[in-house]
């Protein structure tokens, strides 16, 4: 990432990235999670569980924050925000309102009607965005000091919310305040980058980083796989030096070279929407009724490799379709834009 003129489609790289690995990692996780006939499931958990649960979804999640920290940095530097009020009700509309409209939406459509998820801000995979709003409200009242005072301010934040991720949570469930322990330290991140960006890009191809920070993730992720959920200091330490060595290595391509670039960076433009259908979409896909009409079972117990991959394949591209088709009305853009 970076201030060139091409940063845009870097991120959108990177955005693209994450959103397919988490769309996999809930598809692949469908297929051991009482969907299928439990000796097929059994099957598919021997197989895949270690590998989804403590592969790239710990690199992936941590980009998806570190994104918005680095995006709402850049926001706040180019003005959008003419103050607290403006940014609480841009935020509000963005991330709390689909929260919520599809927050019921799901729950009427799939797992029955419960109050809780209104005020704990847990409701299945969309606990991301109520997070994310108090990550915004936390961050845009001490951007001051993190964006234009000394560099001791930064480092200190890092610092203190990296240490956060390491206990169990210990903030109340309300509206998702009870996550930003535990992801707070990617936002800061992202301030972190944009900021220094030129400097830590700089640092990091004087001293061939990249390549020994992939080393490091590779090697804690292979003689000490941490289950994602789970937080060490070990573990922690092998997503950071992903996502830096990720971040810098994006930023080294010039896409404006690719004439494939446009298309993925139109892909990634619905990374939101992604995100907020694709387990919906994935569990009707593999529900009972769906292996009444078709030899789901069947073809998962016969291509134990095959089928996951375009069981994922099916729900990312129904996912862009459906965020594709609701973006061309004017309210659907307002929604998930």
């Amino acid at each position: 990432m970076g201030n060139t003129a091409s940063f845009l489609a870097d991120i959108a790289i990177l955005r693209l990235f994450a959103i397919i690995i988490v769309a996999a990692f809930h598809v692949y996780g469908m297929t051991y999670a009482n969907h299928l006939p439990p000796p097929i499931a059994e099957l598919y958990k021997s197989v895949y569980e270690s590998v989804t649960s403590c592969g790239l979804i710990r690199v992936a999640m941590p980009l998806f924050v570190l994104i918005s920290g680095y995006l709402f940095a850049m926001q706040i530097i180019n003005g959008k925000f003419s103050g607290f009020k403006q940014m609480l009700l841009n935020k509000s509309q963005r991330i709390l309102l689909p929260y919520y409209i599809f927050t019921i939406l799901f729950s009427l459509t799939y797992s029955g009607w419960d109050w809780k998820p209104f005020y704990t801000g847990g409701y299945w995979h969309l606990w991301f965005l109520p997070m994310l709003m108090w990550l915004f409200i936390l961050l845009f009242l001490i951007r001051k000091p993190l964006l234009y005072g000394n560099p001791i301010w930064l480092c200190l934040a890092l610092i203190i919310t990296f240490l956060l991720m390491i206990p169990d949570r210990f903030i109340p469930m309300i509206l998702g305040a009870h996550n930003v322990s535990k992801w707070a330290f990617w936002f800061v991140l992202g301030f972190a980058l944009f900021r220094y960006d030129d400097k830590i890009g700089k640092a990091i191809k004087k001293f061939h980083l990249a390549i020994p920070m992939i080393l490091i993730y590779l090697m804690i992720t292979y003689f000490f796989p941490t289950e994602y959920g789970k937080v060490t200091w070990y573990s922690e330490l092998a997503s950071l030096c992903a996502v830096i060595s990720l971040s810098y290595l994006a930023r080294q391509v010039d896409w404006q070279k690719y004439n494939i670039t446009k298309y993925l960076v139109r892909f990634s433009s619905c990374s939101f929407g992604i995100y907020i259908f694709h387990n919906w979409i994935a569990v009707y896909l593999i529900s009972t009724t769906a292996q009444k009409y078709f030899p789901i079972a069947a073809f998962a117990k016969e291509h134990i490799v095959l089928f996951p991959l375009i069981f994922s394949m099916i729900v990312i591209l129904l996912s862009f379709f459906l965020t594709y088709l609701i973006r061309s009305n004017k309210y659907g853009k307002m929604l998930i834009g």
